[in-house]
């Protein structure tokens, strides 16, 4: 039978070498596949594993598993291990990638670029007070360089801004409204976007890419994970993974050869009227970009007016915002 565990707060259910989560649709409780924790250590190994070899380092592999050889308590065994440089991606069916490794290697292989650019054209729909559902559109060109230089030009049919964020303040300016306004940050891109969610209740499109922790921030409160098969977006052949969330459902097509970027993303927000969807096709990426010594920095346009932005107050904070 099944045994519970609890991983960071939450029950987990593990059967032998496989691992469950529990979530609900509707009002039914089911239990997906996820994967296992790493560090977890085991007595055995599962049955049918392959040993494979990397570098002179022996791992053995199962169902999207690595494993090592490890000591728990002076016995030995072996525990759950990062999947190693250069592992093929595999499963038990060579033919169904497991869609978390495929994330997986996606987040690394962005956080692997310390100064890089792309584009995204998004659209979305926006429900008005009469119950209808319109469909606007935006397009962002993002530029970065780790850990604290972020510049996001956005123009689109609600907004028309200029986003800047030097590692110590971030500036908008709207050009319509001819406006602007600074906000003061810590000094990485991580706590920043931290900052503007907790305390201002704004969550910035696409911000999970970019984070130092992407994986952990975009699988962790994944439900279920499916491995959709290998799609074409433009010219780039590209793994389709879905996933579920508690609030929302969520797609993603990252490109299938060494460049694992992502291309395409679209989001679904279940649990608001009219469920609407977020769309987002990211056609360019530049990795190893340079920028002048100044891009990062901001000076008012001539003839705008300053305005303050209010951080919310824990007693009218409003849940994250769908992505502005």
């Amino acid at each position: 039978g099944a045994v519970r565990a609890t991983l960071r707060g939450r029950s987990r259910w593990r059967h032998g070498h496989r691992w469950l989560r529990p979530y609900y649709y509707g009002d039914r409780l089911y239990y997906g596949w996820m994967r296992a924790p790493l560090g977890w250590w085991y007595a055995t190994l599962p049955v049918g594993y392959a040993t494979e070899d990397y570098d002179g380092e022996t791992y053995y592999y199962d169902d999207g598993t690595y494993y090592q050889e490890g000591e728990q308590d002076g016995k030995k065994g072996y525990v759950v291990a990062e999947a190693p440089p250069g592992a093929q991606e595999v499963t038990g069916d060579a033919s169904t990638p497991n869609p978390y490794d495929t994330l997986r290697k996606m987040c690394d292989h962005i956080q692997t670029m310390k100064a890089f650019s792309f584009t995204a054209s998004a659209s979305y729909d926006e429900i008005m007070d009469s119950g209808e559902k319109i469909r606007l559109s935006d397009r962002r060109s993002l530029f970065f360089t780790r850990p604290n230089k972020g510049k996001a030009e956005i123009r689109g049919d609600q907004n028309n801004r200029r986003v800047m964020y030097d590692g110590k303040i971030i500036s908008v300016w709207d050009r319509t409204k001819k406006t602007y306004s600074t906000i003061p940050m810590p000094a990485t891109l991580d706590a920043a976007l931290d900052k503007l969610t907790q305390e201002y209740g704004v969550t910035m499109p696409l911000s999970e890419l970019i984070r130092a922790d992407a994986y952990d921030a975009m699988s962790r409160e994944t439900q279920t994970g499916q491995y959709v098969g290998l799609h074409t977006i433009a010219v780039f052949e590209c793994h389709h993974l879905a996933f579920t969330q508690d609030a929302i459902d969520w797609e993603i097509w990252i490109q299938a050869d060494s460049n694992p970027v992502p291309r395409k993303m679209v989001i679904t927000y279940k649990r608001q009227p009219g469920q609407p969807r977020y769309e987002v096709l990211m056609p360019r990426w530049t990795a190893g970009a340079t920028f002048p010594s100044n891009f990062f920095d901001f000076t008012p346009p001539s003839g705008s007016n300053k305005v303050d932005i209010l951080p919310v107050t824990p007693s009218t904070s409003p849940p994250a915002k769908k992505p502005t």
